[in-house]
């Protein structure tokens, strides 16, 4: 994870540091509502896939930002990787690439053969899932997105300076959300195959987000310098915005919504900035307890792991669910999808290669 470091901060003799002008410390590798951000999201991901029924009627509280899982993730993964783009170099720009590509490819074929048990596939089954990211691991489609889109961002930037990669790369945005709002990027993929339309029809709504990842980033170190009860003003701010397009979307379902590959619309965009924002200035963020960081780290890590894994493990837990009379499409399946796919992650970590890493981290 990227964050912008801040030199302001002394150490107790007890081992926790206390902040310089009440500033949020980042010397720490960890911003906690980064990561509880992302750990939140990861589980409403697999929930997508896995879940549908409620066990009890209060979890429909959990699922109020059900829609805003993916767009979240593109936007914090330009948000906390910009450097790369602002500032690119040919080892930040192979290590993004491996990074897209390794847990792409590795598990769009495991997938691909753990699931020949239960369906009858051939091979054109997997070369549409290595190629769009679908229809055997469907949440590939994210990485491969991710691909294409730093791709061209860095073929934009190494063509231009960095003020003029900015104005193009948001005029871009502007031109995709365009797109959308007109139905042009509907009628572009409209005749195309159901895997491309569910991929590649996707690019331009996930621009946006991309673009604004990147400008966001640049706020960042402002942020950081900022003293805590502006950050809470923020948080709070931020909060209470959340709830009242909730409320909108509640009051009058059909607002902002058109047809479109499932994540367009302006409201998206805001909806995922401001949980972003939440994010950044989340009063955790000040605690300064190292075992505390030590836990949340440990408790929000391999969500790559767990996002790339539960799909194709939720197919095998559901027929073990069947099996022994159990429920499925609930929260518990999802949660022990979400355990089970953290634990192979963890296991996969041990193995003492950088790359091999990346397939879960």
């Amino acid at each position: 994870m990227d964050v912008v470091k801040i030199n302001n901060h002394v150490k107790q003799s007890s081992g926790s540091t206390i902040n310089v002008n009440n500033q949020v410390t980042q010397s720490r590798a960890t911003i906690v509502g980064v990561v509880l951000l992302r750990l939140y999201m990861c589980y409403l991901v697999v929930n997508t896939h896995l879940g549908g029924t409620m066990m009890f009627e209060a979890e429909g509280l959990l699922y109020v930002f059900q829609a805003y899982h993916v767009p979240v993730f593109m936007l914090l993964s330009f948000v906390l990787c910009a450097k790369y783009f602002l500032e690119p170099t040919k080892e930040g720009i192979v290590k993004r690439i491996l990074r897209c590509l390794i847990p792409f490819a590795f598990w769009g074929i495991v997938s691909f053969l753990l699931e020949l048990v239960f369906y009858r596939m051939d091979f054109t089954t997997l070369l549409w899932q290595l190629f769009t990211g679908l229809p055997v691991n469907v949440s590939m489609w994210y990485l491969i997105i991710l691909f294409w889109i730093s791709i061209l961002f860095w073929t934009i930037r190494l063509l231009t300076n960095r003020k003029v990669f900015l104005i193009v790369i948001s005029a871009l945005a502007v031109f995709s959300i365009i797109s959308q709002y007109t139905g042009l990027n509907m009628l572009v993929f409209s005749n195309a195959p159901y895997n491309i339309q569910k991929s590649f029809g996707r690019v331009a709504e996930m621009l946006p987000l991309a673009t604004l990842g990147i400008l966001l980033a640049l706020l960042v170190p402002f942020l950081s310098k900022l003293k805590k009860r502006f950050h809470v003003i923020i948080f709070i701010s931020s909060g209470i915005l959340l709830v009242l397009f909730l409320l909108l979307k509640w009051l009058f379902p059909s607002f902002d919504k058109f047809p479109g590959q499932d994540y367009n619309g302006l409201l998206l965009i805001v909806m995922s900035i401001l949980l972003v924002a939440t994010a950044y200035t989340n009063p955790l963020n000040f605690i300064e307890n190292e075992t505390f960081i030590k836990i949340t780290k440990w408790v929000g890590k391999y969500t790559m792991g767990i996002y790339c894994i539960h799909i194709v493990l939720g197919l095998y837990l559901a027929w073990l669910f069947g099996a022994l009379g159990w429920p499925s499409g609930t929260m518990l399946i999802v949660v022990v999808a979400y355990l089970l796919s953290y634990l192979i992650s963890f296991l996969i970590s041990l193995i003492p290669n950088k790359y091999v890493r990346m397939l879960v981290d």
